[in-house]
């Protein structure tokens, strides 16, 4: 929970900022590999930046609160529920549905995310595949991984080749860019 309304306030535009930003065009350098370490901490670098765009979500909630119960404060406990807490459900199902679209966009139109873009790599279609890339499976698959990550992890361990299972299943490829 943010501790300061200028957080709430801040935060929201640096990580539209970060999202919007056109990116300079890179040349993609194939000689280098991407590796899973990268991967993992582009795809962390793009979580702080999807909570930087809802930390306002979290501002509404309590502003909910306060008004149920007259006192503001910026945490709060409670073991019963109230008619506003359908605000908060279908908020949090919006924060993973828009989350499950970033990834899926950026992919789509070939665009790095902006953890992507720090990390020096973007996801582009495979290079001689037999079918169009398939985005919606790339996301998914990534998603799932991500989920499970302790799973992954041992995946990863002993990973020679810099292709993960949805990157197969999708017909898509991660390639260093400079």
């Amino acid at each position: 929970m943010n501790s300061s309304l200028a957080a709430t306030v801040f935060l929201p535009l640096i990580g539209i900022l970060a999202i919007l930003l056109p990116r300079p065009t890179q040349e993609i350098n194939t000689s280098l590999s991407v590796g899973p370490w990268r991967r993992i901490a582009a795809v962390n670098i793009d979580f702080v930046v999807i909570i930087c765009c809802t930390a306002p979500f979290a501002f509404i909630l309590l502003l909910l609160e306060w008004h149920a119960t007259g006192e503001f404060v910026w945490s709060f406990h409670r073991t019963y529920s109230r008619g506003t807490d359908i605000i908060s459900f279908i908020g949090l199902v919006l924060i993973f549905v828009l989350t499950f679209y970033y990834f899926y966009k950026q992919a789509k139109i070939q665009r790095a995310t902006a953890g992507q873009f720090i990390m020096g790599y973007k996801i582009i279609p495979e290079i001689g595949a037999f079918s169009d890339p398939d985005y919606m499976v790339r996301t998914r698959g990534a998603a799932i991984a991500y989920c499970i990550w302790p799973i992954g992890f041992l995946e990863i361990r002993n990973r020679t080749e810099d292709v993960f299972s949805w990157d197969k299943k999708s017909y898509t490829q991660a390639v260093r860019v400079q």
